[in-house]
């Protein structure tokens, strides 16, 4: 397919800085500028979600869009970007004196204001507060009352130093009690070790940020907004055998789906490829650099629940997860593995059951953590062979079978042939019931349209929702689950 561009369009690696092509985020970047930001009393926020899914490329467009309110004349606020791995030495001081340095170059870039400020010595955040008060009261004398808006990406940097909990209490002071509550919002981006400080300082100084700010998850992109993605970078419109492609190896993640463009983008003439995706794929798999930040972060069991769902040929619970895991991790465990992958973007969850996001995870998965797989068991790319439960729902169909034969076979020497006619269909259609239940559910045996056959019609039968067949793995091991308290924490 031609496409009007004769560079390559597409990058991995970079933040989407252009409003035109940032797609699937525009709800959350609404609620957060227009609702929470640009109220009369600015609520801040949490940004949470793994690598490159999506939340460098969020705080840009933040930042655009403050800026399009204001050319507009709805003035939100002045945005101020801190990145902290751009830090040289990340220190009290160093993270203070970073936010009031982009505060003072954004009033000069967007207001054309010079502002003078100290740097801060003796106790930091008393000196960054009178700081920043007095570049406010310069700002007021000139424009009026403004309201800085303080994006701060890797947060999680802050974390795992002696003054974490000193920095943690100061923000949450800062938008909470302090008499710039009203004139300072924060957006901070994190990854999974900036809601787990939350969460394990629940009752600490942790919550005290968390309850103050709200939490926000990024998630993948869906079909539809992916297809927006490839048509804004390119300019057209794109087949749809090639969003189904791209989407299906890549499960809507950014960082995949981007990679997968930028490799099958093809100059001379500028297309994209059925062909080109195929061997992107390929090379994907391959790329071993691009994976290992995942699996660098995994924990034991968070490989363990990547290795259930890439064996299972179908979405499936937490409780069948700890089935496959034969009850040697704990549900809790496994709910808290769930969480996380969901934030990486490598699982996705429909109605309850989850599911690796896409094809490339589960080829990555199958071949480079085989240690994992083998918790799960060593079927051919499916569950693992449970030798009891094989034996015994195979025996009860041959059991099934035998019987209707002799209760036949003796029938049909008392009464006329034609009068065994429903007992015949009646017998047919158990016998049926029970072989479809035994591939659906056998890890050994297991077939797809059994499985479909089974959760869309069986499943549904009143007398058969007794758990008559119940799928293995329904039952919930006994151990610790999270507090309900932990998992509304975000």
């Amino acid at each position: 397919m031609a496409v009007p561009t004769s560079f390559n369009p597409f990058n991995a690696e970079a933040p989407v800085e252009e409003a035109a092509k940032f797609v699937g985020r525009r709800d959350q970047l609404i609620e957060i500028v227009d609702k929470r930001i640009g109220g009369a009393h600015p609520i801040s926020t949490i940004l949470i979600g793994g690598r490159k899914i999506g939340k460098t490329s969020l705080l840009y467009q933040i930042r655009g869009r403050i800026l399009e309110n204001r050319a507009c004349g709805a003035d939100i606020g002045i945005p101020a970007l801190v990145d902290l791995n751009s830090l040289t030495s990340l220190c009290l001081s160093a993270f203070y004196e970073g936010i009031v340095a982009q505060i003072v170059s954004s009033l000069r870039e967007f207001k054309g204001l010079d502002v003078s400020f100290q740097k801060i010595g003796g106790d930091p955040y008393s000196v960054f507060c009178e700081t920043i008060l007095s570049v406010w009261r310069q700002c007021s004398e000139r424009i009026g009352s403004p309201r800085f808006v303080v994006l701060i990406d890797n947060a999680e940097r802050l974390l795992g130093h002696g003054w974490t909990s000193d920095v943690v209490s100061n923000l949450a002071n800062l938008i909470n009690d302090s008499s710039l509550k009203s004139s300072v919002a924060l957006v901070l981006a994190g990854s999974r070790e900036l809601h787990n400080y939350a969460m394990t300082e629940e009752r600490g100084i942790g919550s005290r940020l968390g309850t103050a700010a709200r939490w926000s998850m990024l998630e993948v992109l869906t079909e539809s907004e992916c297809a927006d993605l490839i048509n804004a970078y390119l300019g057209c419109e794109v087949e749809q055998q090639i969003v189904e492609g791209v989407y299906k190896q890549s499960g809507g993640h950014p960082l995949v789906t981007q990679y997968l463009l930028q490799h099958a983008w093809q100059p001379c003439p500028a297309r994209i490829t059925p062909e080109a995706i195929s061997i992107a794929c390929k090379e994907f798999g391959n790329e071993v650099k691009v994976f290992q930040w995942w699996k660098d972060k995994f924990k034991c069991v968070d490989r363990c629940v990547c290795a259930s769902l890439a064996r299972s040929p179908r979405p499936i619970t937490k409780c069948e997860i700890s089935g496959f895991l034969k009850g040697r991790v704990e549900l809790g465990d496994i709910e808290d593995a769930l969480e996380f992958l969901k934030y990486t973007g490598i699982v996705v969850e429909n109605d309850k059951e989850f599911a690796l996001a896409g094809t490339l995870f589960r080829t990555w998965f199958m071949r480079r953590n085989r240690k994992d797989n083998k918790l799960v068991g060593k079927s051919d790319g499916q569950h693992g062979f449970d030798v009891k439960r094989t034996v015994i729902t195979t025996s009860c169909v041959v059991l099934i079978f035998a019987a209707d034969i002799g209760a036949l076979t003796w029938a049909a020497q008392q009464v006329p042939w034609y009068a065994l006619a429903p007992v015949f269909v009646v017998g047919v259609v158990i016998n049926v019931v029970s072989v479809v239940s035994v591939l659906a559910m056998n890890d050994m045996l297991q077939q797809k349209w059994a499985v479909k056959i089974y959760d869309s019609v069986l499943r549904k039968i009143p007398v058969l929702g007794l758990n008559i067949f119940p799928r293995p793995g329904r039952t919930e091991p006994a151990g610790k689950r999270r507090q309900e308290s932990d998992e509304d924490a975000v």
